[in-house]
């Protein structure tokens, strides 16, 4: 029966790393998309952020619903496992109160007796040139969402809001001709339901699927950098771009996950997410605008959880984007996260994220849970460009 069972793990071994060489060598080039990164996400999880934002084979029951579907089923014996009734997360770029401090210190100078002195607004117009420049090093962003949802054996479901903000600067996307200022938001509902099961006959194999209904709103101003004309009220036209767009769109999600009964406990799991690219059409009709897709996602993770003292033991590793649809390096889209919890209450996480360290906390019962610490995310195709240091916070009260 041993034999047997190391045979089994190495196979599985042997098959997640085929696969994975395979796929990233079967990318096509014209398939790759070459735009920046923005912040797409519409489920961000504190609790992977905080292990290096590792999920395919660590993600609960409460993230299942947008993680990894197959997680939604679970073992134990009992049907109904709660009702989230307020479930608020927050992630924000350390830089944003900096940004905060100095646009409060900017708009102190500027007052409406000062608009017509020259030294004054070169003055301001320098400080607000310096702000910018420090934006095409280090990205500013914000990410806020609400969840209401209920669990069970084999079913999850509840509906989402969250919404985001990116500041950015440089040459911001693709079309701009010179140095911008972009100013992106994204506003989205997503009512959501998931199934998991077991798969007869092979002990530890779970399957599962999500569909997401997703309604976004994308607001995007996009300012060339000539300051000076617009704080004297002149400015042109031709300066500014914004787009206000909206659309609907279905996500599909697909999630596996095999927990052999060996030693350490190791898992394996496989998740491909918004199969297919979710695209949306402005449905508005007033501007031709393009706005962001949610590109599919697929990823393949592994994971040890022995037992340590009076705690488990986490040690997980993704890698996620085989399907290339971002031109980065394999380190982009590497993910590695340690994660032990004490009596099944107290939890401490650390990991890599695209080679950045991560850290958190959290303390989680049956009726509340509480997260904090810091994740950074690479918002350019390279790793070191533009490093966006975020930090996050949750609290959840269930039933």
């Amino acid at each position: 029966m041993k034999i047997k069972r190391s045979m089994s793990f190495c196979l599985c071994v042997f098959f997640l790393c085929e696969t994975f060489f395979s796929l990233r060598a079967a990318v096509p080039k014209n398939a790759i998309y070459k735009r920046k990164r923005l912040n797409t996400d519409y489920y961000l999880s504190p609790r992977a952020l905080a292990r290096g934002n590792t999920y395919i084979t660590t993600t609960d029951q409460s993230d299942a619903l947008f993680l990894n579907p197959a997680f939604l089923y679970s073992e134990e014996n009992k049907t109904y496992f709660g009702t989230f009734l307020f479930d608020p997360s927050f992630v924000g770029s350390t830089r944003t109160f900096k940004t905060i401090k100095e646009f409060r210190d900017i708009s102190s100078i500027l007052k409406p007796d000062n608009l017509n002195d020259k030294s004054e607004l070169t003055t301001t117009y320098k400080n607000l040139l310096g702000l910018t420049n420090k934006w095409t090093k280090e990205a500013t962003s914000l990410y806020s969402s609400v969840f209401l949802g209920s669990f069970f054996k084999y079913v999850g479901f509840g509906v989402l809001t969250s919404a985001t903000l990116d500041l950015d600067a440089g040459l911001t996307t693709v079309n701009s001709e010179s140095d911008s200022v972009r100013i992106n938001s994204l506003i989205t509902i997503a009512p959501s339901i998931g199934a998991a099961f077991p798969v007869p006959y092979i002990n530890g194999l779970q399957i599962g699927t999500s569909i997401h209904y997703i309604v976004r709103m994308e607001i995007d101003v996009d300012q060339g950098l000539d300051f000076y004309d617009l704080l004297t009220l002149k400015k042109k036209k031709s300066q500014t771009k914004d787009f206000t767009a909206y659309g609907h769109k279905p996500a599909f999600d697909l999630g596996l996950v095999y927990k052999p009964d060996i030693f350490l406990n190791p898992r394996f799991g496989l998740v491909f997410s918004n199969i297919g690219n979710v695209n949306f059409k402005d449905l508005d009709k007033v501007e031709k605008f393009t706005m962001e897709p949610i590109r599919q996602n697929l990823g393949l993770g592994a994971s040890i959880h022995p037992q340590l003292g009076p705690g488990v033991l986490s040690v997980s590793l993704d890698f996620r984007d085989l399907t290339g649809s971002y031109d980065t390096s394999f380190l982009s889209e590497t993910y590695f996260g340690v994660d032990y919890v004490f009596l099944k209450m107290f939890g401490l996480s650390t990991g890599l994220s695209q080679g950045y360290p991560s850290f958190g906390l959290y303390i989680t019962s049956r009726f509340i849970q509480f997260d904090i610490g810091l994740n950074t995310k690479e918002r350019e195709l390279t790793i070191g460009t533009k490093p966006d240091t975020r930090f996050f916070l949750k609290l959840r009260i269930s039933l």
